[in-house]
């Protein structure tokens, strides 16, 4: 069904009119200036309602295979992502827009290879994109059907909760890296059917059919081509940036603030660096988890499986999981019970989760109707391949007039990569950590065109810049943290992805030597 956009009045430009409703909220002209894309669908002549619908083609492929179709393009050096869930695998490419943001600068490139740069505020012009595109829900529909795709990482938080840390950027991380997709790929692995989706202005829907067929012959001549990247070849091992002695001195700088009073609660991470040639997808291809994100922008890459959903969005309907506590699996069933009931019995354990469930609930109040926000499940056991977690469940109902991007800046970073009180926690990684994080910590997901949401936390990731990769992960600080303990928590997170590194590269050195000095 076709649904009007955004209405545009006669004789005033659009990036007027948004500035003047910025100024309002107290943003600057800087701030508010909209690049030009935002003004595709003006036109003169009082209000005219730009009319968007999503046009589908399904058939049923057993044999498709998101993973093989995503080989390919790479071989082609195109910017892909490939987001698979329980159900869903969702694949993309040929962005209408492909967006990276970095200290306040937006940079865009669009289908025809044109791109641009501008001082802009990235949320006021993401929501005006998606306003711009607007489609009714439609439950029959997957839940992606187009929309925004990407990541939005840690460092990002400093546009909205803190001021601008002097951190380090050595390897020019961008705070925001973005697809917009008006076409796209969703595999149903319970139906094996195929879905291609295609976002198109009304009196369009013959033109959207015909592309979407040229798209089926499209992935399976890709398909076809059975194409296997060369394997990754790993140049130099993972070093972790702090060493032994030096992560247990930022630990006890950060116990102390602790009993200072100045936070209850803080994720002080380590991340492994080494130098990797290839690509990241074939590391990707050796990942499991409930969220698998293979993400690919000119230089930049991720491969992530995430056990833990940031934000989910369905209409009105508002959730986010709080994930803390943590212990490894054990090597037989009974060790696996022992440390089950280890980490269900630990008292540090579970203090750092309750704060963390009171931070969610907090997180989502600030977007929901009164009374709404409710924990519906609280502390339960999800066990993974590699480590066991503790689990909750907080979900509320939206308020009146908030958007996805309220409700991600809301939540946003998730307490668990970051601490508690946040904002002070965040000022004080700042101070000791003294380099962006990028990826980790941060999230990546999509935003409908119709204001649905979905994101993961950004963890069990690698992401690569260059020939530099990362593997990065923290361990939770309390008052009664061991030292030892949290040094080795963050080895244990980063365990695997290490293990992924390795069957990828076919290396087993992988990690170097851990010094203690």
């Amino acid at each position: 069904m076709c649904l009007p956009s955004v209405a545009r009045r006669r004789n005033l430009p659009f990036m007027t009119r948004l500035t003047r409703s910025i100024q309002k909220r107290g943003e600057t002209n800087e701030q508010a200036m909209a690049p030009p894309s935002v003004l595709t669908h003006y036109t003169d002549g009082g209000y005219q309602m730009t009319k968007y619908s999503v046009e589908q083609l399904t058939y049923t492929d057993a044999t498709f295979a998101p993973e093989t179709i995503t080989a390919a393009l790479r071989q082609q050096g195109q910017d892909v992502y490939l987001l698979e869930t329980a159900r869903y695998s969702y694949l993309g490419f040929t962005p209408a827009l492909n967006m990276t943001y970095l200290d306040g600068e937006l940079t865009i490139r669009d289908a025809a290879g044109q791109t641009t740069t501008q001082k802009v505020a990235l949320k006021t012009y993401l929501e005006a994109l998606l306003q711009q595109y607007q489609v009714e829900r439609d439950a029959d529909l997957p839940p992606f059907s187009g929309g925004l795709v990407g990541y939005f990482a840690y460092d990002y938080a400093k546009y909205q909760l803190t001021k601008p840390q002097p951190v380090a950027n050595p390897l020019g991380l961008a705070d925001a890296g973005l697809m917009l997709l008006t076409k796209v790929v969703a595999y149903d692995k319970q139906t094996q059917q195929v879905h291609l989706l295609r976002t198109i202005a009304c009196g369009q829907e013959n033109v959207a059919q015909q592309e979407l067929k040229q798209l089926q012959q499209y992935l399976q001549q890709l398909q076809q081509q059975q194409v296997q990247l060369p394997r990754p070849q790993l140049k130099t091992p993972l070093t972790a940036r702090f060493t032994q002695t030096a992560y247990e001195k930022l630990l006890q700088q950060t116990v102390a603030h602790i009993y200072r009073g100045d936070i209850f609660q803080m994720i002080l991470s380590n991340p492994l660096r080494g130098q990797l040639l290839g690509d990241l997808l074939p590391v990707y291809q050796q990942m499991t988890a409930p969220y698998h994100f293979y993400f690919s922008q000119a230089d930049f890459q991720i491969a992530a499986a995430s056990p833990e959903t940031l934000l989910r969005r369905t209409g009105q309907h508002l959730a986010t999981f709080p994930l803390a506590g943590t212990r490894r699996r054990g090597h037989d069933a009974a060790e696996d019970l022992a440390l089950q009931q280890e980490l269900q019995q630990d008292t540090k354990e579970i203090a750092e989760h309750n704060m963390l469930v009171d931070l969610g609930r907090n997180d989502l109040g600030q977007v929901s109707a009164f009374g709404s926000v409710q924990v519906t499940a609280h502390m339960e056991l999800k066990k993974f391949t590699k480590v066991m977690h503790l689990a909750s469940t907080v979900e509320s109902t939206a308020a009146n007039g908030v958007t996805a991007l309220d409700v991600l800046n809301a939540v946003f970073p998730a307490g668990t990569l970051s601490g508690a009180p946040k904002v002070s926690a965040m000022t004080l990684i700042s101070q000791l950590e003294q380099q962006k994080r990028g990826a980790y910590g941060g999230c990546f997901g999509f935003i409908d065109f119709n204001g649905d949401a979905d994101f993961a936390i950004g963890i069990r990731l690698a992401h690569k810049k260059g020939d530099t990769v990362t593997v990065h992960a923290g361990a939770g600080i309390v008052a009664d943290s061991i030292p030892a303990h949290e040094y080795q928590e963050c080895f244990n997170k980063s365990r695997a992805v290490v293990q992924a590194l390795a069957a990828a590269t076919k290396q087993a050195e992988v990690l170097a030597h851990v010094t203690t000095h």
